[in-house]
């Protein structure tokens, strides 16, 4: 999907992601749940901001999760739900990776990462996408609609999120390793503890 053709248009993204941070701050100061780390996550977006600037423009889907994957009868995947799709930076889809979809199978999101990458994911791709990982987490927190149930959730997800990256001290979660190609030979980077 994302080598879809688009129309020539202005890029805007990082004007419209630092509209989306704004209206998530604002929301979020006057939320009355407070999330755990919260200090945590605001300052790896703060830190990640400057490099949504001239992201390439795809089309995105808007709400890669599970739930919208399906495997047709001929047994290839295809995606469904394309209420939320736009026009941006690629990683925007994969920040569910991240969360709803490795908390379903962790072997499915190692699969989805590397399969995307090639097995050549950058630090800037990780960062962002764990950044916009962390957007949609707030952005879900601050929605009107959150019962205590869902609140929990997102609790958990974060708490998660935390510990993967060690309270983002790393760029890839704990839980990836990063594979290399090199003359017909597979190395894995695993991290130093």
């Amino acid at each position: 999907m994302h080598f879809c053709k688009i129309p020539q248009r202005r890029n805007c993204w990082a004007e419209q992601q630092a509209l989306r941070i704004a209206r998530i701050l604002d929301g979020y100061q006057s939320c009355r749940r407070k999330i755990p780390y919260d200090r945590k996550l605001l300052d790896l977006i703060q830190r990640c901001q400057p490099l949504m600037a001239n992201r390439p423009q795809v089309l995105l889907h808007g709400d890669f999760k599970n739930e919208n994957i399906i495997m047709s009868y001929e047994y290839s995947l295809n995606l469904i739900d394309f209420d939320s799709w736009s026009y941006g930076d690629p990683m925007f889809d994969l920040a569910n990776v991240l969360t709803s979809i490795h908390r379903f199978s962790q072997p499915y999101a190692l699969g989805i990462l590397d399969c995307y990458f090639a097995f050549r994911v950058t630090d800037l791709e990780m960062q962002l996408i764990t950044c916009y990982a962390v957007l949609n987490l707030l952005e879900r927190l601050v929605a009107q609609k959150n019962t205590d149930e869902s609140v929990g959730q997102i609790f958990d997800e974060v708490r998660a999120l935390m510990k993967d990256f060690q309270g983002f001290k790393r760029i890839d979660p704990v839980w990836y390793k990063r594979i290399h190609i090199r003359d017909d030979a597979c190395l894995i980077d695993y991290p130093e503890d």
